[in-house]
């Protein structure tokens, strides 16, 4: 499992991607923002939500790429399910 400093900077390295400017980038780093919730469970939603969630929310008010926007709710929809679940 990551440790802290590490998870730290993984967090970091997504939140960059999800806002980039191109919509390829931000899906693929929205999806590995899912993964890797999914694989390190509520270590990192615990731990690193304060980062994870604005930058996702803020992609949500980017009305031009749609198939960005599902993604970001799917992937908080996941999220919040294994959060309740764990």
């Amino acid at each position: 499992m990551c440790g802290d400093s590490q998870l730290g900077a993984v967090t970091e390295m997504m939140v960059r991607f999800v806002l980039d400017e191109h919509p390829r980038v931000r899906w693929a780093a929205i999806h590995a923002i899912g993964q890797t919730c999914t694989d390190l469970g509520p270590n990192l939603q615990e731990e690193q939500h304060q980062q994870l969630l604005p930058a996702l929310l803020k992609v949500m008010e980017d009305t031009g790429t749609p198939r960005v926007q599902v993604s970001v709710v799917f992937i908080i929809s996941t999220v919040s399910c294994l959060l309740f679940s764990a």
